[in-house]
């Protein structure tokens, strides 16, 4: 059996700090001399420490309750933390979703915005049709409640056994300093006929009416518009970048509005 060359001191040539020796299989058995490497070589080579039981559980429990700990922390805000949304903005979210129809005396209401045929720019008629159904006392109608200017009017509607009550935003002239004004109506369901007109708008035309919602309060006379706006509603009371309008006796009186103002 050949020898494998032998360095200096035994060692063998191009490797340092180590030393061969021939085994019976002819496998060459390398060996650290552990005095020979630098400390940090010496650390790997060291055993890693083995705990007794109870402190081996401990670090594991030590690890689980820092885990939790930083899961809590990340999932927090989207349990209702301080990210979620308040119940103010909820309130106004659901102010703001208008309802475009409504079912009375087993008729359905709705209002709706339709683009004029042939016309440029675009104007909209603002239009509430009745569609019967079986139960309806009264036929197919509609009625033209009013128009909007290139502006695509907002527009709900709500309604009793006193009358509909249909309300839309829109904009009565091409230019484009123009607001954004509201419309509010009393109409027949019956007849169709538009019973009461009223009108809101930011004073001197300095601002929209963004948006509205009517509604009828549980008086069954009262009725509400809310919505968001910039600007300040002439006769309003309070501040804010949202309003309600309160109508006392709709349906029986021309009573004007109140009109609050909140942020």
């Amino acid at each position: 059996m050949s020898k494998v060359p032998q360095g200096k001191h035994g060692e063998r040539p191009g490797v340092s700090g180590l030393s061969a020796t021939s085994s019976t299989a002819g496998v060459i058995d390398e060996r650290v001399d552990a005095r020979r490497l630098p400390t940090k070589r010496m650390a790997l080579l060291l055993p890693f420490p083995r705990f007794p039981r109870e402190q081996r559980s401990h670090c594991t429990m030590r690890f689980f309750k820092m885990s939790v700990y930083l899961c809590t922390a990340v999932l927090f805000p989207a349990c209702g933390g301080e990210d979620g949304v308040t119940g103010q903005d909820d309130a106004l979210a659901q102010q703001e979703s208008a309802v475009s129809s409504v079912s009375l005396d087993g008729c359905i209401y709705s209002i709706s915005a339709y683009p004029q045929p042939n016309v440029t720019p675009t104007v909209y008629d603002v239009k509430l049709f009745r569609q019967p159904i079986p139960t309806c006392v009264y036929g197919y109608g509609s009625v033209t409640l009013g128009t909007s200017i290139v502006y695509e009017p907002t527009r709900s509607v709500a309604g009793n056994a006193l009358g509909i009550a249909a309300s839309y935003t829109k904009k009565s002239s091409l230019s484009g300093s123009a607001p954004i004004t509201l419309s509010v109506h009393h109409v027949d369901p019956a007849t169709l006929t538009v019973i009461r007109s009223s009108g809101l708008g930011v004073f001197l035309g300095a601002g929209n009416i963004v948006s509205e919602n009517v509604a009828i309060a549980a008086d069954g006379t009262t009725v509400t518009v809310s919505g968001s706006k910039t600007g300040v509603i002439s006769g309003e009371s309070g501040s804010g970048s949202h309003y309600t309008a309160r109508y006392p006796d709709f349906f029986t009186s021309t009573t004007p509005p109140t009109i609050m103002a909140f942020p």
